[in-house]
């Protein structure tokens, strides 16, 4: 749904609006897994990194935290997170993302703004 709205965008020559979270996720490596002690199974997205002053940062998400769920679904892959996440209206209600690390979950709710 959110991918294809900014397609229509796009095909319109228009600008897209997209959700804005201020974090990179990733698939975590060998090298990720042991820096950050992360099990390798179950597979899930790994925030690699975040924006300063970004919502996602001014939520105390942190980087090597494991991404479990995003809106309530739990996700396996990049694309199953970023799917999710591109539907969020930015200025919306807020997304609870379901975080892990070192086998302890979390859960916070971060509302997207507008990406510049």
């Amino acid at each position: 749904e959110g991918l294809q709205t900014i397609v229509d965008s796009l095909l319109r020559k228009e600008k897209p609006v997209r959700p804005f979270f201020g974090m990179g996720l990733v698939m975590a490596d060998e090298r990720r897994r042991l820096k950050f002690e992360i099990d390798a199974q179950p597979a899930h997205p790994l925030i690699a990194y975040l924006i300063p002053g970004s919502p996602a940062a001014q939520e105390d998400v942190r980087p090597g935290e494991v991404l479990i769920a995003v809106g309530g679904e739990k996700v396996a892959t990049v694309w199953d997170a970023g799917t999710r996440l591109l539907a969020a209206a930015p200025g919306g209600p807020g997304v609870a993302l379901t975080l892990a690390r070192r086998g302890a979950e979390r859960q916070v709710t971060v509302v997207p703004v507008t990406e510049k």
